[in-house]
């Protein structure tokens, strides 16, 4: 079961283990969605926000799906590369999926769920970070784990049996998200297998 909590201590800085997201790096589809566990979903709200970007793009609408229900998570991942390409044809595929994760945070706060929970942030950057784990679990139905690590100016996310490029879009998710906020976030990434990522995130402005 995902975490619902976040630890609050001080870590020991180990700046050598994270680096800077390959955003230009190749992105093989095929090996990310051939190690996706199967029971792994997603709620079909996020897959609804996909297919509205990619109209927006001109391109067609890939299907509809009901909010709340979980669908396979190896075809989130699929219309996640998809959406990237129609939306962001011009940029290497890790930088679209980058700005697909930026639009994420109003497809979950214009939701129900999603405006319950933050509205516990208020106008606070920290606090709606605090909310992640939560979101994520009810993104994923539970088949992902997600524990919030805080540190003062440095917080440590760390994301378990989460396959849809979690050092590249869910990248995109947190910094979209506390822009929505007005703050600014340096994010670095230490890949510790397919699906299991730290995000070394330093706040710049909150």
């Amino acid at each position: 079961m995902a975490s619902r909590h976040s630890a609050a201590f001080a870590f020991p800085e180990d700046e050598g283990a994270f680096v800077a997201p390959p955003w230009d790096a190749p992105v093989d589809l095929e090996a990310v969605v051939a190690v996706i566990p199967s029971g792994n979903t997603t709620r079909g709200l996020f897959f609804n926000g996909l297919a509205d970007r990619m109209v927006e793009a001109g391109a067609p609408r890939p299907g509809r799906w009901v909010g709340f229900k979980s669908y396979p998570a190896e075809d989130y991942a699929r219309l996640l590369v998809a959406c990237a390409r129609a939306w962001h044809p011009g940029l290497p595929l890790g930088r679209a999926l980058r700005a697909v994760g930026r639009s994420a945070y109003p497809t979950f706060a214009q939701t129900t769920a999603g405006r319950v929970m933050f509205a516990f942030a208020g106008s606070d950057p920290k606090a709606a970070l605090r909310l992640a784990p939560k979101a994520w679990e009810v993104a994923t139905a539970g088949t992902s784990d997600v524990t919030l690590v805080e540190g003062g100016d440095v917080d440590i996310l760390r994301i378990r049996r989460m396959h849809s490029f979690p050092e590249l879009h869910e990248v995109g998710v947190i910094e979209g998200g506390v822009a929505q906020f007005g703050a600014e976030v340096d994010i670095r990434i230490r890949v510790l297998r397919p699906g299991d990522v730290d995000l070394r995130i330093e706040w710049l402005r909150r």
